[in-house]
């Protein structure tokens, strides 16, 4: 909960970011590792995935 909070801060701040007069849009990806089966590799394979689909998912926003 408290790094979904902190992510939906830095997504708020990062709204009126501007490089060259165009928007800059950042996108995130986590995975919480909760298990010691879990490696660092696969961790940030999943974390990798999420932003992917996060920066997919604002992509499609922006279409709309």
């Amino acid at each position: 909960d408290e790094c979904k909070t902190y992510i939906d801060n830095l997504n708020a701040s990062s709204q009126s970011l501007k490089l060259k007069g165009k928007p800059v849009s950042v996108s995130f990806g986590v995975c919480e590792v909760t298990s010691p089966s879990l490696s660092f590799m696969k961790a940030m394979e999943i974390a990798d995935k999420r932003m992917y689909m996060d920066k997919n998912t604002k992509r499609a926003n922006l279409d709309n």
